[in-house]
């Protein structure tokens, strides 16, 4: 019995742990007057939201916990940290794109 505790309890300690490493991604949408951007981490996206508005480019590099919900500090790589709710994760482009556009569009 403990040893069932133990393999239930482990793999949710691992992904925790997995889950609030900083990671590197790339911004692959977003709009001026828009604070959501899209970042695409690996082969899923993350929906981030700016706390305070600040240009951000697509192309530009963001490190910091972007799959981990909730309010945040992610890195600009070489411009600046900056404060983000992220809304979302492990998304495909097609449900990223759709959130973005619907909520984006000028």
């Amino acid at each position: 019995m403990r040893c069932l505790l133990l393999a239930g309890v482990i793999p949710c300690c691992v992904f925790s742990a997995l889950a609030s490493e900083r990671m590197e991604g790339e911004i692959a949408l977003s709009a001026p007057q828009c604070t959501l951007f899209v970042v695409q981490t690996g082969p899923g996206f993350s929906l981030l939201r700016e706390d305070s508005y600040y240009t951000v480019l697509e192309g530009d590099q963001v490190r910091g916990p972007l799959h981990v919900l909730g309010s945040h500090d992610v890195e600009i790589v070489g411009e600046v940290t900056l404060g983000v709710t992220i809304e979302d994760w492990g998304l495909n482009l097609s449900q990223a794109k759709a959130i973005f556009y619907a909520r984006c569009q000028q």
